[in-house]
């Protein structure tokens, strides 16, 4: 299996986060994956708490170092092509959503990539007031594998950032989406531990986030 390109020296580092993927039950809209990787708030769960966002992966490790944390969980970094960054910095700062302007001030002012990162694939994701969207909760795999003969690696990703930035062009073009401006990212990962180790999920936020993410991505 080819590995994902790497983000390139054109891509600066956006935030990080801390995910825990779940697993993925069958639907098909979404990619056929028993796990899906993503850092979209509408398809992932995160630690400390939704929305957070760390300027550096040690501030990412430190929020969670005492946390009870699935051993699937990742700290994930995102980094955006540097062509982007600019309106999204804006989209972010307009937005004014306080856990959000760890990504304006990484955008406008780059912060250098820990050691060790690894990529993990390729994502297109859309900013709207607080929530980063992908193109897999917005119905598009189905059309977009028809369409541009796409193909996600085996966690959801995409692998090329050539096909990433296909999909993002796509859908800008269409008018069927969420009213936001589609963007090429790539996601990095680090393979060490999080927090202290649980084969428990962490606890639900609130009462929808009792559902498993793909009911709620899907409103089922």
């Amino acid at each position: 299996m080819n590995a994902p390109t790497p983000p390139g020296d054109d891509c600066v580092v956006a935030g990080h986060l801390v995910v825990v993927p779940e697993p993925l039950e069958r639907d098909a809209s979404l990619p056929p994956v028993p796990v899906l990787l993503t850092v979209s708030d509408c398809l992932a769960d995160r630690l400390p708490h939704e929305g957070a966002w760390f300027g550096s992966r040690a501030e990412a490790l430190a929020a969670c170092a005492e946390l009870p944390c699935p051993a699937e969980t990742r700290v994930l970094a995102l980094l955006v092509p540097a062509s982007a960054a600019p309106r999204l910095a804006a989209e972010v700062r307009a937005a004014q959503v306080e856990d959000d302007q760890v990504l304006a001030d990484n955008l406008t002012a780059p912060q250098p990539l820990a050691a060790g990162a690894a990529p993990a694939g390729w994502e297109v994701l859309g900013y709207d007031l607080g929530l980063l969207h992908s193109w897999l909760c917005n119905d598009l795999y189905r059309d977009a594998v028809t369409e541009l003969a796409v193909a996600a690696g085996e966690r959801g990703l995409l692998r090329e950032r050539a096909e990433a930035e296909a999909v993002a062009a796509w859908a800008n073009a269409r008018t069927d989406t969420k009213p936001v401006t589609w963007f090429a990212a790539a996601v990095v990962e680090w393979s060490d531990r999080v927090g202290r180790p649980t084969t428990e999920p962490p606890p639900p936020a609130d009462r929808d986030r009792r559902r498993p993410w793909w009911r709620r991505a899907t409103g089922r």
